[in-house]
């Protein structure tokens, strides 16, 4: 019972396991996004419909993504719960640029304006000025995707179609499909303020038809990797006259500190972020009827599910 949030840390509990040991789990949304309920198919604000669900007790396994900030290799991870710091199990969307922006400033307001907490924050990155383009280095399963860097505004990256409380950022997006989608502005003149908000405005009230609008690019890919130019280190300013032979000193730049929001929690971390999917690594409890209404996943359910709909 809970939002994205806590259904993000129990799944990622139990993913840490020692003895590697899962079971099915069920979804009851409580949260204020409960985009991952979404996804599902799930009422968002209705508890019976989730009970029901669980008590029908079919499942059917979903993918996971497993996020690395700052690291290539759970190898060289902290121990105990910092781990968490720098390697989650993502389940529904990761955000960055300015969506992580202002779902980290709505993350204050929730406890007054729920869902509306959204909107306010935009309005407050737009008078701060806050909408500039950031730069990344893309990588798609180990191949660079460009030859330059990219600068956007917004980028996503989705495991589910849903994101801050109902928005459809990627309809190419399936839990179960074995890959991970990430999209971002790839027109200049969308990376300001109306252009951010004009994209909000249809994933939101227009079903996520700014997909068609050919101003951002969609791509997949079983890993996902961006990495954040560093700066060059500076040179410090000498206080006295070099003689002959003396060269001026540098000072190596501090990395700027950036903010990830995974599944509605903000992370930080400096220098790249890592995706990798991990097909079938969730059981989870569902409603087959909403496969059948919506034509929703990827791939069939269980063989027992598909003699039935043979037979009919």
């Amino acid at each position: 019972m809970g939002g994205d949030g806590t259904f993000n840390q129990m799944v990622n509990g139990m993913l840490a396991r020692s003895d590697k040991k899962t079971i099915p789990v069920g979804l009851i949304p409580t949260g204020q996004s409960n985009d991952m309920a979404r996804s599902l198919g799930l009422a968002v604000e209705g508890t019976l419909h989730a009970l029901e669900v669980i008590a029908k007790g079919e499942t059917i396994t979903i993918d996971t993504t497993r996020v690395l900030l700052d690291h290539d290799s759970e190898k060289t991870l902290p121990a105990g719960i910092d781990r968490l710091h720098f390697c989650r199990h993502m389940m529904s969307n990761s955000m960055l640029s300015m969506p992580a922006k202002i779902a980290n400033g709505a993350e204050t307001l929730k406890g007054c304006f729920g869902s509306s907490s959204y909107s306010l924050s935009t309005y407050f990155q737009a008078f701060s000025c806050g909408f500039v383009a950031d730069t990344y280095s893309l990588t798609i399963d180990d191949v660079a995707f460009n030859q330059g860097s990219l600068n956007t505004a917004l980028m996503m990256v989705n495991n589910g179609k849903y994101a801050n409380g109902g928005m459809i950022m990627n309809p190419f997006a399936a839990i179960n499909d074995g890959l991970i989608d990430i999209t971002w502005i790839s027109d200049p003149s969308y990376s300001g303020t109306l252009g951010v908000t004009g994209i909000f405005s249809d994933a939101g009230g227009g079903a996520g038809i700014q997909a068609y609008r050919g101003h951002s690019q969609y791509v997949r890919g079983k890993k996902i990797r961006i990495e954040v130019p560093q700066q060059e280190p500076e040179q410090a300013q000498p206080e006295l006259e070099f003689t002959d032979g003396d060269e001026a000193a540098t000072t190596p730049s501090e990395p700027v500190k950036q903010v990830c929001m995974i599944d509605g929690e903000p992370l930080s971390y400096e220098r790249s972020i890592t995706w990798e999917c991990f097909p079938g690594n969730l059981e989870i409890l569902f409603d087959d009827s909403y496969f059948t209404q919506n034509q929703t996943f990827s791939r069939k359910l269980t063989a027992e599910v598909e003699r039935d709909r043979s037979i009919m």
